[in-house]
């Protein structure tokens, strides 16, 4: 379990259950079906499933994408840690699923 602080407020990012394994999917869902104006916040708004669905008292989507960027650093790197499976691209040659 990991205590992060974005934006001055605590959450907390936990290893994943399985429900947050159809959390993850619905929010993939729900991410997917959006409309955006323009590209690069439609791939960013794509990351936030794998990040957002461990966390308790996560932020929302849109909140996800008005953070600053050394703010959804420490959000991805704790999830990424927390559940490295989520992040197969973060994981290298010597990582547990080499």
């Amino acid at each position: 379990m990991s205590e992060i602080v974005l934006l001055g407020k605590p959450y907390t990012v936990r290893r994943a259950t399985l429900a947050d394994e159809f959390r993850r999917a619905r929010l993939e869902k729900e991410a997917e079906a959006r409309e955006y104006a323009d590209e690069d916040i439609r791939k960013a708004a794509l990351q936030y499933p794998r990040i957002a669905a461990s966390t308790d008292n996560r932020l929302s989507l849109d909140d996800f994408l008005a953070l600053p960027s050394t703010e959804v650093d420490v959000w991805f790197f704790a999830s990424s840690a927390e559940n490295p499976r989520w992040f197969p691209a973060a994981q290298d040659e010597s990582g547990p699923n080499a």
